[in-house]
């Protein structure tokens, strides 16, 4: 792939993964003085301000993840692709369902959802490209336990 080209991928792959971010903060940013600062959380809960700069660096990784998938030759790349588009749609999903409309139930599954489409992810991006697996695996870690404080405030508030 020629240089100009290489980065103009990188940056419509970045710019993707920001537009995810930003419709998933839809109702999020009100929600987080509202309700969820009234809300019974789980012990294990971080403090809101460690929110921020942790999803920024999923969706920069993810970003640059995806970006190496794109430029790869494998009979891999495409339902890898496809399986990065489905997980980045339940991640924009999750917080307007979660936080906007206050749908711990629907949220919670959506989490849960949204976890093993990134462990899907994780394993095609491996296919294709082993560092781009690798780069996925903090992020289903933090997938993983955002389920679980999903799930911990759906049981605490019910």
């Amino acid at each position: 792939m020629k240089p100009k080209r290489a980065l103009a991928s990188l940056i419509g792959s970045l710019g993707l993964s920001y537009l995810a971010a930003a419709i998933g903060s839809v109702g999020t940013l009100n929600a987080i003085t509202g309700w969820y600062a009234d809300a019974s959380k789980p012990w294990f809960t971080p403090p809101n301000w460690a929110f921020g700069p942790a999803w920024t660096i999923w969706y920069t990784i993810m970003a640059i993840a995806a970006w190496q998938v794109w430029k790869a030759e494998s009979r891999w790349r495409i339902p890898a692709l496809w399986a990065y588009g489905v997980q980045l749609f339940l991640n924009a999903l999750w917080s307007p369902v979660f936080f906007g409309a206050r749908e711990l139930f629907w949220g919670s599954i959506i989490a849960g959802m949204l976890a093993l489409a990134v462990f899907v992810t994780m394993c095609l991006f491996h296919l294709v490209r082993k560092s781009a697996g690798w780069l996925l695996a903090p992020y289903w870690g933090w997938c993983v336990f955002a389920t679980a404080l999903s799930m911990g405030l759906l049981i605490n508030n019910s």
